[in-house]
């Protein structure tokens, strides 16, 4: 504000002291928006690998926490999330994208919709494991609705609601509905995590796309990685032209599902973006190699990825 104020009086001869104390008030600040949510750490990301890993909770809460991993490792918006369809794996080496799973979200559920845009999230996370996401796929492969109806998580009855009841099923509908969201994560988080009532209130639907681009900033990655990562609305991802639609068979059951061709050079936009992801995920490796997940701060730590320089927390989303 107060170089607005400096233009004013240099070029239309306003008199607005630039140095008057009400002026300089604003030097020096930004507006920033308050958050909504804060991001996810690597140790909530990690210990959610680990719990919807674990056989031993139950089935509903592994798929919600294989969710919330999902979302995390693809930089994915919780409406973009339950707009997408086509999670399958791909081996093919040559246009980038081996060790990834390749989903598929479209500006609207009718899977003939010509215009979508594809995303990306690693086979292995941040805890090294594979299996967390198991669960998941399989609650979202086994539903005729999302096969059909283009959508990545399911919701649930139990009793009170209760995403960790042992008797909680999975419904053939979407959650969609953001508060119910929230309320369903932070119950996995407190769960899985350890996190108290009040700090799980701290996150929510938007938590989970801030973290890998969090840890680029606090790794000190370049810019365009930064922007790359945290704006999948604009990012090169849009740039790529889907492949005609053809049917696939999920679980015995026929869909007409877009997939990603497989015909694009080593510099292609699926090659960057994956390259990306994978430069972070091996980034919070190398840190959990040398600080346990129970040592690990459950909120914060940003300043573990720095590499001895500072970290500006401030600048984090």
């Amino acid at each position: 504000m107060s170089e607005g104020f400096e233009f004013l009086r240099k070029h239309l001869a306003l008199p607005f002291p630039s140095d008057h104390v009400i002026v300089r008030t604003f030097v020096g600040k930004r507006y920033r928006r308050s958050r909504q949510s804060e991001s996810v750490t690597l140790r909530m990301v990690a210990s959610l690998e680990l719990f919807s890993a674990d056989a031993q909770h139950p089935v509903v809460a592994r798929a919600i926490a294989g969710a919330m991993v999902v979302m995390a490792l693809g930089c994915c918006r919780f409406a973009q999330f339950q707009r997408s369809g086509t999670f399958l794996p791909s081996t093919n080496v040559e246009d980038g994208t081996a060790g990834f799973y390749v989903a598929t979200c479209l500006k609207d559920k009718d899977p003939s919709f010509v215009y979508s845009t594809h995303w990306f999230f690693p086979c292995t996370g941040v805890s090294g494991n594979s299996d967390w996401s198991t669960a998941w796929r399989d609650s979202v492969a086994s539903c005729p609705a999302a096969i059909s109806g283009y959508f990545m998580l399911r919701d649930f009855s139990s009793p009170g609601d209760d995403p960790l009841h042992r008797s909680a099923i999975f419904c053939d509908t979407p959650l969609l509905d953001n508060t119910r969201a929230n309320v369903t994560f932070r119950a996995v988080l407190r769960a899985a995590c350890g996190l108290s009532e009040e700090d799980a209130g701290r996150f929510g639907t938007s938590s989970f796309r801030h973290f890998l681009p969090n840890i680029a900033r606090a790794s000190f990655e370049p810019a365009t990685v930064k922007a790359e990562l945290g704006r999948w609305a604009g990012s090169i991802v849009k740039t790529i032209s889907p492949s005609d639609p053809y049917a696939h068979v999920v679980e015995g059951r026929a869909a007409s599902l877009v997939e990603m061709p497989h015909r694009y050079g080593s510099a292609s936009g699926p090659a960057v973006i994956c390259k990306m992801i994978s430069r972070q995920v091996r980034t919070c490796v190398a840190v959990l190699h040398d600080h346990p997940i129970d040592t690990l701060p459950l909120l914060g730590g940003w300043g573990l990825f720095g590499d001895g320089r500072e970290v500006d927390e401030t600048l984090l989303l």
